[in-house]
């Protein structure tokens, strides 16, 4: 068993969300349509962040946009886990591709409304998350790794175009 939360945020931790995943996929794949979305976000410049203000401002930064992230998905069958760094996923059943990008947007203006400053960042004066999301709904010949692995893909190109 995958050790279950992540110090530095208490989220999940992601080897934990995979076996989460994996365990339910079976049960999600069964009922008609249900969709399953994904989102995957990176603080933005954060290596910058941490070069400017330290280590230690770069983490509590962390656990803040965490805090923030974590708070726009609310229902019991929603899972946040910490990738690594400042990288964050979440599995959330039921949500169209539509609802996901919904949800991604209100992310994305919550850690900006937290004005936490950055002054070297080439995207805004403060910190900010780059979202990548994708949904879909799994077939009997889908596995959970397929979904992560489109989340990623989203994530690079979101971060590619700097959005």
């Amino acid at each position: 068993m995958a050790v279950r939360d992540d110090r530095l945020t208490g989220l999940y931790t992601l080897p934990y969300l995979e076996e989460l995943l994996k365990r339910d996929w079976a049960v999600r794949a069964s009922r008609a349509a249900q969709h399953s979305g994904c989102l995957r976000w990176t603080c933005d410049a954060l290596d910058l962040y941490n070069t400017t203000f330290g280590r230690a401002a770069g983490d509590s930064t962390i656990r803040r946009v965490a805090h923030v992230v974590s708070a726009c998905l609310r229902r019991s069958s929603d899972v946040t886990a910490r990738i690594d760094g400042g990288s964050l996923i979440a599995f959330a059943p039921g949500l169209t591709i539509e609802q996901a990008l919904r949800v991604g947007q209100l992310m994305a203006e919550r850690v900006r409304d937290m004005r936490i400053h950055h002054p070297r960042s080439a995207v805004l004066r403060y910190i900010s998350i780059s979202v990548g999301v994708c949904a879909s709904t799994p077939g009997a010949s889908d596995s959970p790794s397929d979904l992560l692995q489109k989340s990623a893909a989203a994530a690079a190109v979101c971060e590619e175009v700097g959005a």
